[in-house]
């Protein structure tokens, strides 16, 4: 794979640009049953093949029993320990989640706080780059940025993201950020893919889809976008060869079906696999997008993998767009 690099929001303030591949392995659903092995496995496959870039979140894998373990994140932290694995990865955590079963946001400095200290101790490392993995308009960003800043001067974490916040208050952080000379947030992880799911039909209202005034923001920001839900829940490929009227998915309206339409067209036209279109879909905006992947077994993650650098023709992605 071909390396991208991630940028800082100010590089005055001593954030370090990151080295990263093309595309980020996702380890959301990593616990529950005992497949630490299993999951180990994925993770050096990832790396041996040119991958580095790894996201995980203090929440994912909470849901597995009552303790409310965060086996992800204690998964990669096991992995991290072994062979050097730590010099091989960049690591990606979130916290500032609700609870799980609730939806009461927990993005008070206080939360921010409990939550880093929680991750660091799972993962055995500082993270590479550290998301709040929601916002709470509610809270001015000045404190949500001061608090985040206190950890960076105690070197808890390089680069700064954003997961789930629109990019109006992205800007409105970093504005204040940038007047201050803190950190701004480097990096911003929402819902984005070539089906262009909504957050009503994921069923979670609290998640953020990109929209067309994000992009703007993002493309005067130069902010680096990790698209989780990159593959729609492997829509394409499902469905690829299915009938409208056969399509049962929470993404089936008329305008997923237009775009199927357009996006059959195009792999015909091009020789492409539902994969390589969905990455290189991606891959090929006008805005540095990586896909976070998620993969079920090897062959998914190869079939990522050797599609990782590709990205589509702007002209190929406007006719997908509609706009042709």
């Amino acid at each position: 794979m071909k390396s991208v690099t991630i940028r800082t929001a100010f590089a005055s303030t001593g954030a370090k640009p990151l080295t990263v591949s093309p595309i980020a392995l996702g380890i959301a659903k990593y616990g529950g049953y005992d497949r630490t092995a299993e999951n180990h496995a994925q993770l050096d496959r990832f790396v041996s093949g040119g991958g580095n870039l790894i996201d995980t979140a203090l929440v994912y894998g909470r849901w597995h029993d009552e303790t409310r373990t965060s086996y992800s994140e204690k998964i990669l932290g096991s992995w991290l320990k072994k062979d050097d694995n730590s010099e091989k990865a960049i690591v990606c955590t979130k916290g500032a989640h609700p609870l799980p079963g609730t939806t009461e946001p927990r993005v008070t400095p206080a939360c921010i706080a409990a939550d880093i200290a929680e991750s660091l101790d799972n993962l055995h490392t500082s993270p590479d780059i550290y998301f709040l993995h929601r916002d709470d308009e509610r809270i001015p960003v000045s404190d949500i940025m001061d608090e985040l800043n206190r950890h960076t001067e105690k070197g808890e974490m390089n680069l700064l993201g954003a997961s789930n916040w629109t990019a109006q208050r992205i800007y409105m952080a970093n504005d204040y950020c940038e007047q201050h000379g803190l950190r701004g947030f480097d990096v911003s992880q929402i819902c984005f893919n070539i089906i262009r799911t909504t957050p009503a039909q994921i069923g979670d209202t609290t998640l953020v889809s990109m929209t067309e005034e994000d992009r703007s923001i993002y493309r005067d920001l130069g902010t680096t976008i990790m698209a989780f839900s990159s593959q729609a829940g492997g829509f394409v490929s499902k469905f690829y060869h299915i009938p409208d009227a056969e399509i049962r998915s929470p993404f089936a309206c008329e305008e997923t079906f237009a775009r199927m339409r357009r996006i059959r067209m195009v792999c015909e036209s091009e020789n492409l696999t539902p994969t390589a279109i969905t990455l290189g879909y991606l891959r090929g905006q006008d805005i540095p997008v990586i896909p976070v992947i998620g993969a079920s077994n090897d062959r998914q993650l190869d079939d990522c993998m050797a599609w990782a650098d590709f990205a589509l023709q702007p002209e190929w992605i406007r006719f997908i767009d509609g706009e042709l």
